[in-house]
Parts: C-alpha cells; structure tokens; sequence
C-alpha cells in the first residue's frame, strides 16, 4: 500500500507542471494588477435585484451578501470569479494537452492564449484589473464559456461522452448572464448534426434536449421577474438596444407610420435630438468602417443619454404603481414602434449591420488594435478570416477527413463569425464582447499548423481525456 507521502509524489510527479500552472493563474486572476475590485458603468445593476439585468450575475452578489455581509461581499465575489478563472483555463489546457499530447513549451503557448483575452485589452488601462477584478458580467462569462468549449469539442471529438450534455447545461447559465452568448446554440446544433447525421434516433434525442436548454431561457429569465416583480414577462433591455440601432437609420417622416399618437410623438422627440445632435447614418462617411465608427460613437449617447430619459419621463407621468409596470410599457411602446420602423428603414439597417462585421471581426482577432495600425488590424482580421476557410479546405484534401485539430478549429471558427454576425445585428463590437474566442482561435491554429508537421509521438491516434 502507498502512504500518504507516497501518494502525493506521485501525484507531484505526474502533475506537477499543471500545478506550477495553475498557482501562476491564481496570482494572474486574483493578485495581479491592482487589489480589490473595480467597477464599470453596468456594475450598480448588478449590486441591487434590478429587473433590467439578467439573473444569474445579480444573484451571485445577493449570494454572497448573505454569506458575507455588505462590507466584504463584493471582495469574496472577484476572489470566486478568480477561481472560477483558474478552473475553467485549467481544464480546458489539460482537455486540450492530452488529446493532442503537447510538449511542454506548447503547453505554455497555449496556457498564454487561454489567459489573454481576460486583461490584454484592460492592464494596460489605470488602475490595472483584470476582468475577475471588475463587477461586470465578463468576470464570470469567459470561465463560463471555456467550460462550455471544453465540453463541445469533447463531444465533437469523443461523441459517445457526456459532454453535450454539459454544453447543454452551461449554455443557459450563460444566457441568463449575458444574452450575447446566445450564439453557442446554432454552432451546438450543427455539432449535433455533424456528429450523429448517420443516428436518426440519436439526433432526434439530442435535439429533444437541445430544445429544452433552449427554453430554459426564457422560463429562469422571466421566472426571475415573475418571483421578484409578479409578472413573467422579459425586460426592455434588449428591445431598449435594438430600438437604439433603429433610431439610428430612421428618418423623421417614418414618424407618420406609428398610429399611436403618442407613440409618434415620442419618436419625434428622440428622433428630433439624436439628429441634432449628429447621432444619425446621414452623418457616417461613405466608407464601411467610417459607417460603424459613427454607430459605435451614437449608440451609447443615444440610448442613455436620450432614448431611456424620453421613455422613463413618459412612463412616469402615466402614474402606474411600480418600476416594473412602467418597464413593461416601455417595452411594449418599444416593441410596436420597432415593428413599424424595421421594414421601412430594412436597407439602411442592413447596410449598418454589415458595416459592423469588419470591425466585430478585427476586434476578434486582434489582441491590440492600436489607432496608427487600425487600418493594419482590419486587413490582418479579414486576410485570416478568408484564410482559415481555406487552411480548412487543404486539410481536408491532404486528410481525406477533418482531423481532431481540424475539427476544433472549425467549431471555434464557426463560434467567432457567429458572435461576429450577432453582435452586428443586435448592438455592435467592443473588445470585452469579442474576447470570448481571440485566445482559442490561434489555440486551434496552432494545433492545425502543428498537425502538418506531425512528430513521431503524435502520428498515432490521440489519447482522450
């Protein structure tokens, strides 16, 4: 029998280059930069039960109230955000270490692709946090997110293991945080159908559970306001958003479509001063960048500095009972106006949502984007994305099959140009929307570009997890 002594050398022995990596990520994600938290514009929505946030981030800090008490609380969230960090980076580097049986200078590549995009783009900022350190959704969504990679490519590579299921399951937890996220089910679904297209019963069963991930995000979204405000009924946060991108491409005479009166005047009025103000497409360059350069500077000014002040100054003069009676009219509002608005002005807004995919992509490519290099950085982003189609199509030729580097790359590929395309046509790309996949697609194009210089240690079939 081994003692205890025993036993821990021959863990250390096995183990050891995983756990001198793993104690390097705890002073990554919780010591390093500046101590404590920090917050950004969206964090007081998170500290209070608001009903215009998603659920899962707001009652992580109610959770740890209780536990903590207010005087700490907020401390114990950024140390859990931080472990959950090492955890879900750790994982997926040993996922992808033993099935592709990387030396151990590779290892450390990878681990410092996995660790970039939770501070490339905020140390270099003062004070210096990473995201674990901010009270913003992104502390816990990236963690979240590897775990949910983990799984797929586990159940892309090994179908006969359990991790559908743990994509299925991690998916809603993601979207009840950021609604962004909702971009992991088309790529799941064809995972679905890639891996099991010759098992009718198996695909049929696995979209019974995909369709059940699926509707567990509006019932935990509107069973969360149900419990707090009586009323299973979504917020207008996201019709707030994409009302905004529509206000954006209007014209004042769309204002003799809404039948309302008063949903016309209220469109005039915010129409009238996003316009004067120059937050309108009339004011964007010709150019595709020159056009999403001038959404990205009018969105934000007109939806909270104008958009919400108008609804919320209506609402209240209507004296109804609450918060969320007044929401819940301002959704409506919002949502009836949208539907006027959307099929006059389709060409415009179409027009704007392409002019947003260059920049989504450079963002998703680029750890930097430096002002003199900007014009590098989008044909850096375009130039890799028309060459990862192609790097794919020549493996495929030279393999006869896509290989479990090739499989990875793809699906992570697949992931970036979907949460390119849905950023562009819901709010537009910042670098905390799009780090989600920079660290893992050169992961997986390393992992191809090595697989066409095959060692003798990895020619053989790849050891699974």
């Amino acid at each position: 029998m081994f003692t205890m002594r025993q036993r821990i050398r021959e863990f250390w022995f096995h183990y050891y280059f995983y756990i001198i990596l793993a104690a390097v990520s705890v002073y990554y994600f919780i010591f390093l930069g500046e101590s404590g938290y920090a917050y950004t514009n969206d964090s007081l929505g998170y500290l209070e039960i608001n009903f215009e946030r998603f659920p899962v981030y707001t009652m992580l800090f109610q959770l740890f109230l209780k536990l903590f008490g207010p005087e700490r609380y907020q401390l114990y969230v950024t140390y859990f955000q931080g472990l959950l960090a090492v955890l879900s980076v750790m994982v997926l580097l040993v996922f992808l270490s033993r099935q592709f049986r990387l030396a151990k200078w590779e290892i450390c590549l990878v681990y410092l692709a996995l660790i970039m995009p939770y501070g490339i783009d905020t140390l270099w900022n003062e004070p210096r946090y990473v995201y674990t350190h901010y009270i913003v959704t992104e502390g816990i969504t990236y963690s979240l997110y590897y775990l949910f990679l983990t799984c797929l490519l586990h159940f892309l590579l090994h179908p006969k293991s359990s991790g559908l299921y743990g994509a299925l399951l991690l998916i809603p937890l993601m979207c009840c945080t950021r609604s962004q996220l909702m971009i992991c089910y088309p790529v799941t679904a064809l995972s679905i159908l890639y891996v099991h297209w010759k098992d009718l019963k198996k695909i049929l069963f696995s979209f019974l559970l995909f369709f059940c991930s699926v509707l567990s995000v509006p019932l935990i979204n509107n069973g969360y306001h149900w419990y707090y405000q009586g009323d299973f009924e979504a917020s207008s946060v996201n019709e707030y958003t994409l009302f905004t991108n529509l206000i954006f491409v209007a014209d004042k005479e769309d204002a003799a479509l809404i039948e309302d009166e008063d949903s016309a005047r209220l469109f005039e009025e915010i129409f009238s001063r996003s316009y004067a103000l120059g937050y309108h497409y009339d004011f964007a360059p010709d150019a595709l960048i020159g056009l999403s350069d001038q959404l990205v500077a009018s969105h934000d000014k007109i939806k909270f500095d104008i958009l919400y002040p108008v609804m919320r100054e209506y609402t209240a003069s209507l004296g109804l009972n609450s918060e969320w009676e007044e929401d819940r009219v301002q959704r409506d509002l919002l949502r009836s106006m949208s539907a006027v608005l959307r099929p006059d002005n389709l060409g415009k807004w179409l027009h704007t949502c392409a002019a947003l995919v260059p920049r989504a992509l450079m963002l998703s490519f680029n750890p930097v984007t430096p002002p003199q290099a900007l014009s590098l950085c989008y044909l850096y982003a375009l130039g890799m994305t028309l060459a990862i189609p192609v790097f794919l199509l020549i493996m495929l030729r030279k393999k006869k099959t896509l290989t479990p580097a090739a499989l990875c790359l793809c699906a992570v590929f697949l992931l970036l140009l979907t949460n390119a395309a849905g950023l562009s046509v819901s709010l537009y790309a910042l670098s905390r929307y799009t780090n989600y996949n920079l660290g893992v697609i050169y992961v997986m194009g390393f992992l191809c570009v090595r697989a066409f210089f095959p060692s003798h240690a990895n020619r053989h079939a790849t050891a699974s997890l």
